[in-house]
Formats: structure tokens, C-alpha cells, sequence
């Protein structure tokens, strides 16, 4: 039997940022704008700038803001 895995840890931000207008075109770490998702308030994902800006996955919205 085989098996195969793939771990996709930034698949979700990377999919948000395709369809949304102002990202066309920009990866997650080239993208000059800090980007995060939100789960249940929460912080979940962050790209590159948003992790320079000192967002961190775990902080609640309103510490993010």
C-alpha cells in the first residue's frame, strides 16, 4: 500500500489572497499590505507583513487591530 502526504499549513490565506481583488497576483510574502484570518475572533493565519507588524497567530481581533 502507498501513501502520500501533503501539508498545506498556508493553503487558506493563500486561496483568500487569489480571489480577493486588491491581492491579484501577489504570494503571500511578496504582498506589501499585512494580511490575517480571523477563526471564531481569533487570529489564525498571518502572512509576512502582518507577522512584521508583530500580529501573531493566537491574538484576538481587537490586539490585532
Amino acid at each position: 500500500m502507498l501513501w502520500i502526504a501533503v501539508h498545506l499549513p498556508l493553503l487558506s490565506l493563500e486561496t483568500f489572497m487569489a480571489t480577493a481583488d486588491a491581492f491579484v497576483g501577489a504570494s503571500t510574502d511578496a504582498c506589501p499590505q499585512p494580511v490575517a484570518l480571523l477563526h471564531e475572533h481569533r487570529i489564525s493565519l498571518v502572512n509576512a507583513a502582518a507577522a512584521k507588524a508583530g500580529v501573531k497567530v493566537g491574538h484576538q481581533r481587537s490586539t490585532a487591530l
